[in-house]
């Protein structure tokens, strides 16, 4: 499967700011579990409550963000084929039977 069009199809599902010319904004459909938002929450706290510079905690805020989105991405990704080839399976079992 090409991983150029699944991270398309990523960022059209991902993106909260995505709004296409028809009007349709695919965003409305993604959910930040809860647990996402605690485990965002506490990493922020910890990172703010280190004796570092203001600088210093806005990079290491920075870089938690981007490396949760590339695990999202990652896992949407490999969820997205993992999914197609169980329908592909399930289709030949179907067929086959």
């Amino acid at each position: 499967m090409n991983k150029e069009f699944l991270e398309r199809l990523y960022w059209a599902c991902a993106d909260e700011s995505n709004v296409k010319a028809d009007g349709t904004k695919l965003a409305e459909f993604y959910e930040r579990i809860e647990e996402a938002e605690n485990v965002s929450e506490c990493f922020s706290k910890k990172v703010y409550a280190l004796n570092l510079t203001v600088d210093e905690k806005d990079l290491l805020e920075t870089i938690g963000g981007e490396f949760a989105l590339v695990y999202e991405k990652q896992g949407f990704i490999n969820g997205f084929r993992l999914g197609m080839k169980l329908a592909r399976e399930l289709g030949e079992e179907v067929a086959g039977a």
